[in-house]
């Protein structure tokens, strides 16, 4: 496909200031020119695109959502008709691109049949890269037992799933079942989280040998596990299991950010701005006085961190 834009205001994040009257070429997908409108045209069949002054950029990126967990009360969402829910995910998933975001991972929650009906051209959406269902430890963040959810039952594809695994075999086997249903990588929940009601935010999950044994399944299948992790225990653990990337990381601290600089090839995907939409939330429709205080605390731990 070649496309010429016309007369924009590129912004081409370099820290460069916008500049006007530009001229972008398309060529087979590819950006292939840069330069002003007086510079050499596109192809001759090109399509033109008169941006008339409008910004140009490049599309944005996210490397932690959460596109099909939709609501923090299970009971509310478990009262949603599946269809409703379907397309509540969809609307999530176009709005996510209308908001100038091209790629997005999702860490969790969403079913491989959104990204292949994105593929398909059913529906609008950026490019996906799927994590599948939460691996958790019995009791950790992604078991929910105090909530009884077994009263609030999965809707295979439209809600968030936890597969639930004790000791590294069992580990090895959830990590294989989730790249099994279509996951780009596989996402493990190493620590406490604010939204389970049996852990601390500090508390820390899977052992070691458990945490590589899903680096292990991974790198089999050519990719790798993004850990939530806030303490730096739990970063430590998974940085010894060769976990690649640390979710949230909250309470980082300066020698275990060393030994995330050591190894490599280790990345911190903070979510700061999530709990400090959160924090202003008060109890209510779901949202225990735990998960506030769990909340405002991982907000000051990150600012501190």
């Amino acid at each position: 496909m070649n496309v010429v834009f016309e007369h924009a205001t590129l912004l081409d994040c370099t820290g460069r200031d916008p500049q006007a009257g530009m001229r972008v070429v398309v060529e087979d997908g590819l950006i292939r020119r840069i330069g002003t409108a007086s510079g050499p045209a596109g192809p001759r069949e090109a399509r033109i695109i008169d941006c008339q002054g409008r910004t140009l950029m490049p599309g944005l990126l996210d490397a932690h959502v959460h596109l099909a967990l939709l609501d923090l009360d299970p009971a509310a969402e478990a009262a949603i008709p599946p269809a409703v829910l379907a397309l509540r995910i969809k609307n999530e998933i176009e709005a996510t691109l209308e908001a100038g975001f091209t790629t997005v991972r999702d860490a969790g929650g969403l079913d491989w049949g959104f990204k292949e009906a994105i593929r398909l051209g059913l529906i609008r959406g950026p490019r996906i890269f799927i994590s599948g269902a939460f691996i958790s430890q019995t009791g950790g963040h992604g078991d929910h037992p105090r909530t009884s959810r077994g009263s609030f039952p999965e809707v295979p594809g439209l809600t968030s799933e936890s597969i639930l695994a004790d000791g590294a075999d069992q580990v090895r086997r959830a990590a294989r079942e989730v790249l099994r249903r279509g996951a780009d990588q596989v996402k493990v929940m190493a620590s406490g989280g604010a939204a389970s009601p049996s852990d601390e935010l500090d508390h820390v999950q899977f052992s070691v040998d458990e945490l590589a044994a899903a680096v292990d399944a991974a790198g089999a299948a050519g990719t790798y596990v993004l850990a939530h992790a806030y303490g730096p225990r739990a970063i430590q653990n998974s940085i010894k299991a060769g976990v690649r990337s640390i979710e949230h990381g909250n309470f980082l601290d300066e020698a275990t950010a060393d030994q995330m600089l050591a190894a490599g090839d280790v990345f911190l995907v903070p979510t700061i701005i999530t709990y400090e939409l959160l924090s202003a939330r008060e109890a209510g429709d779901g949202w225990t006085p735990d998960m506030v205080r769990k909340i405002r605390q991982g907000l000051t731990g990150a600012y501190d961190s």
